[in-house]
């Protein structure tokens, strides 16, 4: 194994070792490791890349552990947790290559000053939602700390280091801080677990409200903070040095917190009835002013009566009278639609009352609830179409356009999910994508909605949406002239059918290999049993047979032939033996050739397949990103992939 000619690395000597990216700065670096800030040249992707120093990758036990962290670290996808995106390793050291994160860690960001209560809440509830991911993954931390936790440009804050720094820390001989660490880690860095992960979260928390780091002698944070009181319960119970009695889990952490924190709802108390006997007494009957004063209440009653009788009839009144104005205003935005249409023929096109003008482009918002097959009916009626977004700018201005509108249902646009790929109404290209709810971006029967101030999301096209927006412009026409097409997964199919074809042809080329092997060792074994004297004919000549016969699909059946010459079932001389080894060899060849070729095939399929991933997800193609994803991960077993094809064999 060689070894970096220099601890730490340079960042020229990392440009030297590591070409795929451009080394620029170094972040952080300590005996064991250094981070870098570098260029993903390929991708053109900013990125921290972590160098383990070859102390550590010469360590047996440490290079196993980084590859099962490794694994299991890549699969966490979260937003408050930095992203593993590969890992490798070069010049005698482990590397990670990490999401990188504008910021700085939340050590550096509070400098042990105290965070206001409410912000430290959000701060510690965000890690909460990380760490839980994780361990829902199965996954634990081992070594969280303020040094681990890196805020970005928007106070997010991000965990980093998952399931590398137990691994690390068990290295370390210099001192390091233990206000955070659970006393089992300290005792065995190997015994971490989620119970100690809520130490570590917890002492995070203390620190963070007090402005003093955790510590079992410390003050209840109360007495020192404006934290309420049932913090101080929370905190305890959390850094118990047992770790059978704190909370089990991130979860049940972040749960016991809120509950602590939870302001107390207001319970309207009202006064009990008493009935006191004293006080009781015997109505005495009726006499004329009683009568009198019955009557009055009847007539009141009947008044009522018929005051909400004559309500009741004012309502009906107005619903029919509503219903019939909701009749002509519908009709009058017919007809003025209508009009629209007759006049985009003519040198000044009249469009209705209401309509946006920007640049070339008439916009219109018809406030009305609808589906999105009634949307494209009125859109379409007026001879225009649902709006498209398809440019940043496009996007930029509708959003201008829409802001102060109200339509918590969202306001359809003109864009549909069709054979799993969103396109516009007018046939241009899906370029970019805001969307501020991708969950439903991926689901069948399905069209664009924007929720104004909020973004995009997807809606099945039968529900109803608040209302549409029409317009009128002449990127249709553009588009139809054939300047533009769509872009998506159409292009994996044309990928697709290359691909097949290149593995087809390597399986015939190593089949006529092997076919070739199998022709020459016939050829071998009988010129030497020709060209041999009786005694060695006679003695050898069934063993030459019996070799040819051990032969399928033009393939030695290498164990049966070891076997029986094991056995003497077959007997062979030295050059028989020879040849055999030889044929042999060269049939193993064949085939690890020919696995080679079509590794360098799935490799550069992978590649592409990376390449128009990257691309769907910066359109916004949600379904199409998640195919090609499956794509690259059933490319990972070379031989399924192959099957994939309708190729295989050996």
């Amino acid at each position: 194994m060689s070894h970096s000619p220099e601890w730490p690395p340079s960042p020229e000597a990392m440009n030297r070792l590591l070409p795929a990216f451009e080394f620029t700065t170094k972040i952080t670096s300590s005996d064991l490791g250094v981070v870098f800030f570098a260029n993903q040249i390929s991708l053109d992707r900013q990125v921290a890349l972590k160098v383990f120093s070859p102390l550590l990758a010469a360590d047996p036990e440490f290079r196993k552990a980084f590859g099962n962290s490794c694994k299991l670290a890549a699969g966490l996808r979260h937003s408050n947790i930095i992203g593993i995106l590969d890992s490798g390793e070069v010049g005698g050291m482990l590397y990670l290559v990490m999401e990188f994160v504008p910021g700085k860690s939340l050590a550096r960001s509070t400098r042990g000053h105290i965070v206001e209560f409410g912000q430290s809440l959000t701060i510690i509830d965000a890690i909460c939602e990380g760490l839980a991911h994780a361990h829902e993954a199965g996954l634990v931390h081992g070594h969280l700390d303020d040094l681990s936790v890196l805020l970005n440009q928007d106070a997010l804050p991000k965990i980093g280091s998952f399931g590398f720094g137990r691994i690390v820390h068990t290295h370390l001989s210099e001192t390091t801080s233990t206000h955070f660490i659970a006393p089992e880690v300290l005792a065995n860095p190997s015994a971490a677990t989620k119970a100690s992960d809520v130490y570590s979260v917890a002492a995070i928390f203390h620190g963070l409200i007090t402005g003093k780091p955790y510590s079992p002698e410390a003050p209840a944070p109360s007495t020192v903070s404006d934290c309420p009181p049932a913090v101080n319960a929370v905190i305890k119970c959390a850094t118990d040095p047992d770790p059978h009695k704190r909370y089990s889990d991130a979860r049940a952490f972040q749960a016991a917190l809120n509950r602590a924190t939870a302001k107390p709802t207001a319970i309207p108390v009202r006064a009990a009835k008493v009935v006191n006997a004293a006080t009781t007494r015997v109505l005495p009957k009726a006499d004329s002013g009683s009568i009198f004063l019955l009557k009055i209440t009847i007539i009141i009653v009947l008044l009522i009566a018929i005051f909400f009788a004559w309500e009741m009839k004012k309502k009906a009144l107005a619903d029919i009278e509503r219903e019939n104005l909701e009749i002509v205003t519908r009709q009058k935005l017919a007809n003025l639609l209508a009009a629209t249409r007759a006049s985009l023929a003519g040198a000044a096109p009249v469009f209705p009352p209401g309509t946006v003008i920007s640049g070339e482009r008439r916009y219109l918002f018809v406030k009305r609830p609808v589906t999105w097959a009634e949307a494209d009916v009125i859109a379409k009626s007026s001879g225009g179409h649902l709006l498209v977004a398809a440019t940043s700018e496009e996007i930029a201005e509708i959003a201008r356009i829409t802001h102060r509108i109200e339509a918590q249902e969202g306001i359809w646009l003109g864009g549909s999910l069709d054979d799993s790929l969103w396109q516009w109404v007018t046939g241009e290209p899906w370029k970019t994508a805001v969307w501020a709810d991708d969950s439903k971006a991926s689901k069948d029967d399905v069209a664009l909605v924007l929720i104004p101030r909020k973004g995009w999301t997807a809606m099945e096209r039968g529900n109803t949406a608040d209302g549409l927006l029409i317009e009128w412009s002449a990127d249709e026409k553009a588009t139809k002239s054939g300047s533009t097409t769509p872009a998506g997964n159409h292009k994996t199919a044309q990928l697709d059918a290359k691909v097949k074809e290149l593995i087809l042809a390597a399986i015939k080329i190593r089949e006529n290999e092997h076919a070739d092997n199998i022709k020459k060792l016939h050829w071998d074994l009988d010129l030497y049993i020709k060209g041999s004297n009786s005694t060695i004919k006679e003695q050898y000549g069934p063993s030459v047979k019996a070799l040819q016969e051990n032969v399928d699909d033009n393939r030695l059946d290498i164990d049966a032939i070891k076997t029986k010459l094991e056995s003497g079932e077959i007997q062979a001389s030295s050059q028989m033996l020879k040849l055999v080894n030889y044929h042999c060899e060269k049939q193993v060849a064949i085939a690890a050739k020919a696995e080679a070729g079509i590794g360098i095939i799935r490799n550069a399929y992978v590649a592409k397949i990376t390449v128009l991933k990257d691309e769907a997800e910066a359109a916004g193609q949600i379904k199409v990103f998640d195919d090609l994803e499956g794509a690259i991960e059933d490319a990972k077993n070379l031989k399924s992939w192959v099957k994939s094809f309708g190729a295989g064999g050996d």
